[in-house]
C-alpha cells in the first residue's frame, strides 16, 4: 500500500511518439538559436539592426525555447531517455546542416561534414531496432534508490550546478574568456540534457514531495538552458565545434544513464549492434567537429616545420662556399697585404 501511494501507473510507451517528439523538438532547439544569430551577423557586418528587430528575436527564441522545452519534456515519457537524446542530437545537426548551408548561406559544410551528418541520421534511424526497447511500470524508488544510481546522479547535478554559477559569475562574452566560456556552457549544456529527460521521465511517475522536488527543479532548467542559449550565440567563437562536442558528450551520458538508472542494458535488443551505432554517431559527431584528439594536424605542421628548418639550414651551409670564393677574388684582386682583403677574410674564417 506504501509502494502504490508513493507512485502512479507510468505513461503508456510509444516509441513512435516520443522520436517524433525528440525530432521536433531538435529542429525548434536550431531555430531558437538562429533568430538570435541572424540580427547578430547583421550588426558584424555593420548593418543597422532596430530595437525593434532585437526584442523580436529574442521574443522568437523565447517562444521556440518553450516549444523546445515542451517537446523534449513529452517526449523521454514515451519512450527511453537513451533513445529519445540521440533522435533529437540528430534532428540538431540535421537542421544545423541545412539552415546555415542551404539557407543563410552563413558556413560551408563540405563534403566530410555532410556525409558525417547522414551518417549520423542512418545511424540514429537504426537505433530503435537494436537499441533498448519500451519499459512499463518501471519502479523509479528502486531503481533512483541503488547506490549507484544516486551517486550517478549527483555526479550529474553537482556538474551543472558548478557550471551554472560559473556561467553566471564570469563575463562569457568577453572574447578573452572564449576558451573558459566554451567549457562552462559545455557544462551547462551537456549536462542539463542529461538531467531533464529522466526528471521529465521519472516526474510522472513518483508522487508526493518527490514529484513535487522533480517538477520544480525542472521548471528551474529551463530558463536556464535559455539564457545559456542566449550566451552562446555570441560567446562561442566555433560552432562548428561547440555544437558537435555538445551532441557526443549528449549522446555518450545519455547512453550511460539509461544504463545505470533505468536498466536500459537489460532490454537491449542487440549490445553489440546498439554499442556499434553509438559509436557510429560519436565518431560521426567528431568528424563534423573542428576538435582534433590525435593531433593529425599538429604532427603534419611540425614535420612541415622540421623539413623547413633542415633546407633553410642546407641554404645557409652552402652560402659561405660562396663568400668564400667572392672573398678570395677579391683578396687576389687587392693584392696578398691588402687590409680589406686579409681582415674580411679572417673574419669570414672565425
Amino acid at each position: 500500500w506504501h509502494h502504490k501511494s508513493h507512485e502512479k501507473a507510468m505513461v503508456k510507451q510509444n516509441l513512435p511518439l516520443s522520436l517524433l517528439f525528440s525530432a521536433v523538438g531538435g529542429l525548434c532547439k536550431v531555430l531558437a538559436t538562429i533568430v538570435l544569430i541572424i540580427p547578430d551577423d547583421r550588426e558584424k557586418r555593420g548593418e543597422h539592426v532596430s530595437t525593434c528587430a532585437k526584442i523580436s528575436a529574442v521574443g522568437l527564441n523565447l517562444l521556440l525555447q518553450a516549444a523546445t522545452g515542451g517537446l523534449f519534456t513529452v517526449a523521454p515519457m514515451y519512450g527511453p531517455v537513451s533513445l529519445y537524446t540521440p533522435v533529437s542530437i540528430s534532428a540538431i545537426l540535421l537542421s544545423n546542416m541545412f539552415i546555415l548551408w542551404l539557407i543563410l548561406r552563413r558556413e560551408r559544410f563540405n563534403k566530410e561534414m555532410r556525409v558525417a551528418t547522414l551518417s549520423c541520421v542512418l545511424a540514429v534511424i537504426v537505433l530503435p531496432v537494436v537499441g533498448p526497447g519500451a519499459q512499463d511500470n518501471q519502479d523509479v524508488n528502486a531503481l533512483l534508490s541503488r547506490p549507484i544510481a544516486l551517486a550517478w546522479s549527483f555526479f550529474i547535478l553537482g556538474v551543472f550546478l558548478v557550471s551554472t554559477i560559473c556561467m553566471f559569475t564570469r563575463d562569457l562574452r568577453n572574447p578573452e574568456n572564449a576558451a573558459f566560456a566554451e567549457k562552462c556552457l559545455f557544462g551547462v549544456n551537456v549536462f542539463a540534457s542529461v538531467l531533464t529527460p529522466t526528471m521529465a521521465r521519472a516526474m510522472v511517475i513518483v508522487r508526493g514531495v518527490p514529484q513535487t522536488v522533480l517538477i520544480a527543479g525542472y521548471i528551474i532548467i529551463q530558463p536556464l538552458l535559455g539564457f545559456e542559449s542566449m550566451l552562446e550565440s555570441v560567446a562561442v567563437p566555433s560552432r562548428g565545434k561547440f555544437v558537435p562536442m555538445c551532441s557526443a558528450g549528449t549522446v555518450l551520458l545519455n547512453a550511460i544513464t539509461g544504463i545505470i538508472i533505468w536498466d536500459d542494458w537489460d532490454v537491449t535488443n542487440s549490445h553489440i549492434a546498439y554499442i556499434c551505432i553509438l559509436l557510429q554517431i560519436l565518431l560521426s559527431v567528431y568528424l563534423l567537429s573542428d576538435a582534433d584528439f590525435f593531433k593529425e594536424q599538429d604532427k603534419l605542421a611540425r614535420r612541415a616545420s622540421r623539413r623547413t628548418f633542415h633546407s633553410v639550414i642546407s641554404v645557409k651551409m652552402l652560402e659561405p662556399l660562396d663568400m668564400i670564393e667572392e672573398m678570395e677574388d677579391d683578396y687576389e684582386e687587392g693584392g696578398k697585404g691588402s687590409t680589406y682583403g686579409s681582415t674580411d677574410m679572417h673574419k669570414l674564417l672565425e
